[in-house]
């Protein structure tokens, strides 16, 4: 099938603020190796500092005619969990929540543990605005099913996400579990590393949306 590339941010550009103390740039990260064949509904790198939302062609050939509304949605997902869905849906496919969080009168936050051998488990954090997917975190250990953004995995080494998604714009100490989290610029998704391992995914709806 050909594919069209969603060109989500040309340049990532460093912000002004990713030259505080506890952030920095992609300087002393290797560079991308490897082309990562594309694959529908998935983000991918363009360059060395940009990526774009992979969708089907006839999408593609709608947005050019106008006929559908760009948008980055289709590829803000990990694993089944996909910005947009309703919470029932999503319950329906990880079972009730091991805790919620009421963070006001119309959004929580959920916990949903994924049940494994190892004696760790990754978990699911997603959190529900009007009982629609807003916000979702994958982290802990690698799952044993196959649970991806993008085809990053919990467990991977940064060469990987440099090769799939790009040089991040900046890198931030996460003060909370140590390691780094990578931002993209304004795409709406972040990853969690320590010792250069993927220990983190998440992605959030876009401010357009």
């Amino acid at each position: 099938m050909r594919l069209a590339l969603l060109l989500a941010l040309l340049l990532l550009a460093v912000p002004a603020f990713a030259q505080q103390a506890s952030c920095r740039g992609p300087e002393d990260l290797p560079r991308p190796r490897n082309a990562v064949p594309l694959a529908s509904y998935e983000f991918r790198r363009t360059g060395e500092r940009s990526a774009g939302c992979v969708l089907p062609q006839e999408v593609g050939s709608e947005i050019a005619a106008g006929r559908r509304r760009a948008s980055l949605l289709p590829c803000l997902k990990i694993g089944p969990v996909a910005i947009g869905a309703s919470r029932t849906d999503i319950e329906t496919l990880l079972g009730p929540p091991a805790k919620t969080v009421e963070l006001d009168g119309d959004s929580d936050a959920r916990v949903y543990f994924i049940a494994q051998r190892s004696d760790a488990q990754p978990y699911f954090v997603v959190t529900y605005l009007k009982q629609r997917v807003v916000a979702v975190q994958l982290a802990g250990p690698p799952t044993e099913m196959p649970l991806t953004f993008s085809s990053v995995s919990l467990g991977d080494g940064a060469q990987q996400v440099i090769d799939v998604l790009g040089l991040p714009a900046r890198r931030c100490v996460n003060p909370d579990r140590g390691g780094d989290t990578w931002f993209y610029a304004q795409l709406p998704f972040a990853l969690d590393l320590i010792n250069g391992i993927v220990v983190g995914l998440k992605v959030t709806i876009p401010e357009a949306n």
